[in-house]
């Protein structure tokens, strides 16, 4: 009997009772659980992700207060132009990054327009 052959007779058809939209709320649900996390390197990691959504990230911009996790938010290309906005005029909280070269560049870059 060959290996594919043996393998065939051995294995069974895996049908899941799951929908995408199952895998779907898991996926977000543990992606807001890394943004909410009380590690700070997790929150960072999980908010610089290029797969984190938009609206978790507009979210913890609103919520977040440590400053390393907020450029991480402000630096994501998923975060809306809109909100990096809101966030410049609006939030008391921008006035950390009046110093910080890397992330005035980066908002230099985007082309923001009112």
């Amino acid at each position: 009997m060959s290996l594919a052959s043996l393998i065939k007779t051995k294995t069974k058809v895996n049908t899941s009772s799951k929908t995408p939209q199952f895998y779907n709320a898991e996926r977000a649900a543990f992606i807001i659980d890394m943004t909410i996390h009380e590690n700070e390197a997790v929150r960072i990691a999980a908010c610089s992700n290029k797969h984190c959504p938009a609206k978790i990230l507009q979210a913890r911009l609103l919520d977040e207060e440590d400053r390393n996790v907020i450029k991480a938010i402000l630096m994501n290309c998923n975060l809306p132009k809109k909100a990096i906005l809101e966030f410049a005029t609006k939030d008391h909280r921008s006035k950390m990054f009046d110093n910080d070269d890397e992330l005035i560049a980066y908002v230099d870059s985007l082309n923001l327009e009112q």
